[in-house]
């Protein structure tokens, strides 16, 4: 049997939670330029979303990081643990839309009424896990997965500064020097 494969970008918050989870499990790591003609043709064959992650374990093609993780960690997860991930997946989806208006020069400055709509969310999002940080751990589990990898991506791509909301800063700081951190960084 084959070893299974990730398929995604280096950058990804979404990838790079796969790739935390997976640890020192023994998987092929197939990068993909998203932006890419070619890319978008090698997605497509796997997901019709065309989106990363794709894990694909033996007949499995497998899309949405949620779902992947629960495939690797091979357990379902609580309520709770759920709500968390859509929650910090909402604010990563805003912070990703946000981005993309700006690279794709559409609304650089966040001045029209959906960048301020998302970015409202985002805010409201960030407010909420400022508080809710408190109560994560100081193992990186799901949830601090989850969140750092977002929070370390809004740094790394300058989508939104964050600083202000001490808790955050706090829990990122607690995890910056994680040898698994320090290895899947973009």
């Amino acid at each position: 049997m084959r070893k299974p494969i990730l398929m995604g970008s280096v950058a990804s918050p979404f990838v790079r939670r796969i790739r935390l989870l997976l640890d020192d499990a023994d998987y092929d790591f197939q990068i993909i330029n998203v932006m890419s003609q070619e890319g978008q043709e090698e997605l497509a064959k796997h997901s019709r979303t065309r989106r990363v992650p794709v894990f694909l374990d033996g007949e499995l093609e497998i899309f949405d990081s949620p779902i992947i993780a629960a495939h690797v960690l091979r357990r379902e997860f609580s309520l709770d643990e759920k709500l968390f991930m859509k929650e910090v997946d909402e604010l990563t989806d805003a912070g990703l839309l946000l981005y993309q208006m700006k690279v794709f020069n559409l609304d650089p400055k966040r001045e029209s009424k959906m960048a301020k709509i998302i970015e409202g969310r985002l805010l409201r999002i960030l407010s909420y896990l400022n508080e809710a940080s408190v109560e994560l751990g100081d193992e990186l589990g799901l949830k601090e997965i989850w969140l750092y990898t977002t929070l370390d991506w809004f740094k790394f791509r300058s989508v939104q500064d964050w600083g202000v909301y001490e808790n955050l800063v706090k829990f990122h700081q607690k995890f910056t020097s994680n040898e698994n951190i320090v290895k899947t960084a973009p």
